[in-house]
């Protein structure tokens, strides 16, 4: 009886809410916008794809003009004899002098297909960038929706304990009525109290991981811990249309952004393997400048304009070793997308398998609930009646209990499943 009513004195700490107090609403996709808005790794991924499309326009700019504003004062003195010139009647020292340039400068190549497949393969690293944000993005939605009906499953698992309390209180108050009038025991009586304070036990322990359940979903959302928290959607299964495998594995291919990423890749590689190959060409380049030199006494304009011819003849190697790299680099990179597209394919047809062994399970389970709920009520009148001990009711209590943890356990597997269904066929998670 000690260890009943210490139960219950934890049971009203852990129940008790504030006076007052407005339980804050949360729906399943406000949570996820939330988890998207200050999820760090989605920070970072984004700063990661700024950093990407920084680094084309960098090299886009190699492709355009490049103009220049120089201005420069020299003040000079030459020494004839230092330079080896010797003439009679002139002073082996001139100056000191002073000498003025204002001028600009213009240079920009007009033939290098190496800087031009450079800034084609950035342009392709950055839609790359892109689209693995949007795959986090993904990734950390479905996170957010597991966390989201974990929730609901704990509380779900402590609404069912309380249900199953409820029922030990009135098999406890029958065992004590029956002791009363002579037709039980006390061995009755104290089965029903045992098994009073072990579903009391288990509650409290439900009641413990529904709040870290909670704590979870408020971290991932990027929020600061809530003492009260409404989720507003429930564990019912939708409707989700399940497409055959092959079907599945398609779409996927079609929509999935990790797909495309690793396609932005390999063309990135290709290009850069073709600017690597582009080096041995010959580049043109076009450069002019325009200005005015003097000193004090005379100012006059100078200009020079032409155009540059450059072949590679021998660097040593290097342009070799760069394109054995950058060939390497493109293999390196059509694996990596094939396995890509082995991995999703993988993840498609286990999802559709999850998916529909979940649906089965349900069923499962309320056929099972349904069962086990006849059962409890025909040993209750079998015990009433005195046809049977207490000890089948206390097995049909267990069983109805075990029954209704796995039909909880089985709705949020369900929901878990659906959401893996849509992350691996590239349905955006909302």
């Amino acid at each position: 009886m000690r260890l009943y009513a210490i139960l219950a004195a934890m049971t009203l700490v852990f129940t008790a809410q504030p006076a007052g107090a407005q339980p804050r609403k949360i729906t399943l996709s406000t949570a996820i916008q939330a988890a998207l808005e200050n999820n760090a790794n989605i920070q970072i991924a984004e700063e990661q794809t700024v950093q990407a499309t920084a680094r084309a326009q960098e090299q886009r700019a190699a492709l355009l003009p490049n103009v220049n504003g120089v201005a420069s004062y020299l003040n000079q003195s030459i020494n004839l004899s230092a330079r080896g010139f010797r003439f009679p009647g002139v002073p082996i020292l001139i100056g000191p002098f002073s000498a003025f340039d204002l001028r600009v400068q213009f240079s920009e190549p007009i033939l290098d297909l190496s800087l031009l497949r450079r800034y084609q393969s950035s342009r392709r690293g950055a839609d790359a960038s892109e689209f693995e944000t949007e795959a986090l993005k993904n990734k950390v939605a479905a996170m957010v929706a597991r966390l989201y009906f974990n929730v609901q499953r704990s509380r779900a698992m402590v609404e069912s304990f309380k249900a199953q309390i409820d029922l030990d209180n009135s098999l406890l108050k029958l065992a004590r009525d029956r002791q009363e009038f002579g037709a039980g025991t006390v061995l009755d009586v104290t089965r029903a109290e045992s098994r009073l304070a072990t579903d009391q036990h288990r509650m409290l322990a439900a009641q413990n991981e529904a709040r870290t359940a909670e704590l979870q979903l408020l971290r991932a959302m990027g929020e600061r811990p809530s003492p009260q928290v409404e989720l507003a959607d429930s564990l019912d299964p939708s409707l989700t249309d399940v497409e055959t495998p092959d079907r599945a594995v398609q779409i996927a291919f079609q929509n999935r952004p990790e797909i495309k990423a690793e396609e932005r890749k390999v063309e990135a590689a290709r290009l850069l393997a073709r600017a690597s190959k582009a080096e041995r060409f010959p580049t043109v380049n076009v450069f002019g400048d325009y200005g005015d030199s003097g000193n004090r006494e005379i100012f006059v304009p100078t200009r020079a304009i032409g155009i540059q011819l450059q072949l590679p003849l021998f660097d040593g190697g290097r342009r070799s070793a760069r394109r054995t790299t950058t060939d390497s680099q493109l293999r390196q990179a059509e694996v990596r997308a094939n396995d890509m597209r082995d991995e999703i394919e993988l993840e498609v047809r286990v999802a559709i398998d999850n998916l529909t062994t979940a649906r089965e399970q349900l069923r499962a389970t309320e056929q099972a609930l349904k069962l086990a709920q006849e059962e409890l009520e025909l040993s209750r009148l079998r015990f009433e009646a005195q046809v049977s001990t207490q000890l089948d009711v206390v097995n049909a209590q267990a069983q109805l209990s075990d029954v209704r943890s796995r039909q909880v356990n089985a709705q949020a597997l369900l929901k878990s499943a659906e959401v893996e269904y849509q992350r691996a066929t590239g349905v955006v998670i909302r």
